[in-house]
């Protein structure tokens, strides 16, 4: 779909990527992955610390600061139906 094509010419086509800094388009990269991986792995409080710990361990590489992720594991969790509804968006490619 169109939101894979624009995050692969955010890669690889280079009229594009220039537009944008690598460690954004990494970062954006990491955090798609980590939704549809909630939402793959869901269901449980063992499953959701899990997936915390792993999106701790994985968003430290990011430019998102290590005092952002309470808000980004609440809004996730609190916005998982609409998540479900687009989780087209996050399978990894």
């Amino acid at each position: 779909g169109a939101y894979a094509a624009t995050r692969d010419a955010m890669r690889n086509v280079e009229t594009v990527s220039m537009m944008f800094a690598p460690e954004y388009v990494t970062s954006l990269m990491v955090r798609d992955e980590l939704i549809h991986l909630y939402l793959s792995n869901r269901g449980s409080e063992t499953a959701l610390e899990r997936w915390k710990t792993e999106a701790k361990a994985r968003m430290a590489s990011t430019l998102y600061p290590a005092d952002s992720l309470a808000g980004f594991f609440d809004a996730v969790v609190r916005n998982e139906h609409r998540l479900e509804d687009y989780a087209f968006l996050y399978r990894p490619r």
